[in-house]
């Protein structure tokens, strides 16, 4: 029994040595094929885990610097090939340039065809299709000379007959265009190919400025009765030389599209833009609707802007024009025909408070502009109701005062006073605000006031007549200051300018001798003698500045900011870069 229980034992103690020698084999190789490859696959996911992260990070880095460098040696620019559109406000019936009445026609002329000189972007005079004018000691002769290999859009040159034609057009009565009786008394002669002579029956000094006139082409009319150039096929399908030709007209509903193309042959060279479009309306408030709608890329028709405001994708620029408002005192009038009383009511008037309150920014005081002339300008009076009322009530006024009211001395009658205006600009707005001031003094006033779209009964109706005491009325101040059309006698007519219906012979005189001089310092002193007597006479009074109103959408380029424009069409004279669509391209070195 006991031998058994020993070998029992033994065998027992056998097989638990065995078992734990298992035991710490299996866990030795556990550890060592298991649990090490665990430790093992955990730092290679690691490393694998490091490593995306790092292929990442240098792939970010390089999308980064690639887009950095991109943007450092790339730009945004307006290219080639886009199209533009403008609404314009009026019928286009004629685009015949020596018959354009309207806006609308007068924007596709420009466009259409190119002048002997034109405004450049400084706004002063330059030759264009011309190379060169000059003028003889006389000052009378003026020989104007073509450039070389300028064509029309069919691709004939254009001539000295050209020029000859034209004129010869202007100057026939049965044509009646719109520059009839302005080169009447001026002679033009060929001297060869490219060369013409201006004979002028007086010397005039800024001659060059009157020659802004479109040419037509000889070669195509020139056997056309100039009574017959309206109806003839050209006036809506014309061959020009402007930077634009003429390629379709399409009728809708509302609007006449005037459809142009880039004139390959135009001499300046291809503008950016491959095409331009003009579609005519017959109110602004189409003009704005066209615009809101996206139907057109700008207009330059709105006279009041204040009733279309700006949005988020239209902006609006504002140019100042060599236009000016003015308050014309009818020295024909019964009340207004002695200077004294002229001078009551310039005192009576507060116009530098009346800009403010309508928050005018260019306010004009002269009928000169100081971009027209370097001279210096006389004082104007302050506001002075006391002065006003001594010189109303002075003898020898016309003018007596009874119960706060004013009566024409003569005959005991009212002192009644018409102003008249259209409502375009702030003209509306100083009418009202000038009849109060002068109903104030004693004055019996009436406002006269039409609509923009009256404006030819306006014209034939009431300033052609002079049918008002005081005319508020926007006037061209021209390229120069030539004071003949606005203060010379002679177009005291119901044909003529002269609205004031002023006439003066010191005046007069000045206006001629400042016309027939060439020299820069005695022209100076013309003009400021001319100021002096304007400023004593008070013919008119100015009121403000008159400036382009242009919408346009966003994204687009018009007119440079820093142009400068002697009437709304100069706009186009850096049409060449205008444009509608940019690309990404590399920047110069």
């Amino acid at each position: 029994m006991t031998s058994i229980s020993k070998k029992s034992g033994q065998i027992i103690r056998k097989l638990n040595r065995f078992s734990r020698k298992t035991s710490e084999k299996s866990k030795e190789h556990i550890k060592t094929h298991f649990l090490a490859r665990l430790r093992s696959a955990a730092k290679s996911r690691l490393l694998i885990v490091e490593w995306l992260l790092l292929v990442s990070a240098i792939t970010l880095f390089a999308i980064v610097q690639a887009v950095w460098y991109k943007s450092a040696y790339t730009t945004t620019v307006f290219v080639a090939g886009s199209s533009y559109s403008e609404s314009t406000l009026g019928a286009v019936d004629s685009l015949n340039p020596l018959f354009a009445a309207t806006t609308s026609e007068k924007t596709a002329s420009r466009l259409l065809f190119s002048t002997l000189l034109s405004v450049d972007t400084t706004g002063r005079i330059h030759n264009h299709l011309a190379r060169s004018i000059k003028h003889d000691s006389s000052g009378k002769i003026w020989t104007l000379t073509l450039r070389d290999n300028i064509y029309w859009s069919d691709g004939d040159p254009i001539t000295a007959d050209d020029i000859i034609y034209t004129f010869s057009v202007i100057n026939d009565p049965a044509a009646r265009t719109i520059y009839a009786d302005s080169f009447s008394t001026v002679k033009i002669a060929k001297v060869d190919e490219l060369t013409v002579t201006f004979t002028l029956p007086t010397v005039f000094a800024d001659f060059p400025a009157t020659l802004t006139v479109p040419l037509l082409p000889e070669h195509i009319l020139g056997q056309i009765p100039p009574a017959l150039l309206p109806e003839h096929t050209f006036s809506l399908s014309p061959i020009g030389s402007g930077p634009f030709v003429f390629d379709a007209i399409q009728q809708s509903a509302t609007s006449k599209t005037v459809l142009l193309a880039k004139n390959s042959k135009y001499f300046q060279g291809e503008p950016l833009l491959s095409r331009f479009s003009l579609s005519a309306y017959s109110s602004e408030d189409e003009l704005a609707r066209a615009l809101k709608n996206h139907d057109v890329t700008a207009t330059a028709g709105i006279t009041n802007p204040e009733n279309y405001p700006t949005s988020a994708d239209i902006y609006q620029k504002n140019a100042a024009l060599n236009r000016g408002a003015f308050a014309f005192l009818n020295t024909s009038s019964e009340v207004l025909k002695t200077s004294s009383i002229r001078r009551a009511i310039r005192f009576a008037l507060d116009i530098p408070a009346l800009r403010e309150e309508l928050d005018i920014s260019l306010p004009l005081d002269y009928p000169i502009l100081r971009s027209q002339a370097e001279v210096t300008f006389p004082d104007i009076p302050k506001p002075d109701q006391v002065k006003a009322m001594e010189l109303i009530t002075a003898e020898g006024s016309g003018l007596t005062q009874t119960a706060g009211k004013l009566y024409i001395a003569d005959d005991n009658a009212p002192a009644e006073l018409t102003i008249a205006t259209i409502d375009t600009g702030h003209l509306a707005d100083f009418a009202k605000s000038i009849a109060d001031s002068l109903s104030t003094l004693g004055f019996s006033v009436t406002i006269n006031v039409l609509e923009p779209d009256e404006s030819q009964i306006f014209f034939t109706q009431i300033v052609q007549p002079r049918a008002y005491d005081i005319l508020l009325y926007e006037i061209d101040m021209g390229l120069y200051a030539d004071l003949l059309p606005y203060y010379h006698s002679t177009q005291a007519t119901t044909t003529g300018f002269n609205f004031s219906n002023y006439n003066n012979a010191v005046m007069n005189d000045l206006i001629l001798s400042v016309r027939s001089t060439f020299d820069a310092e005695l022209r100076r002193a013309k003009y400021e003698a001319f100021l002096r007597h304007w400023v004593d006479a008070v013919p008119a009074i100015g009121l403000y500045q008159s400036e382009l109103t242009y919408f346009y959408n966003r994204g687009t380029r018009p007119f440079s900011e820093n142009i400068a424009l002697a009437s709304p069409l100069d706009r186009f004279s850096d049409i060449l870069y205008w444009a509608s669509e940019k690309a990404p391209r590399y920047r110069t070195p």
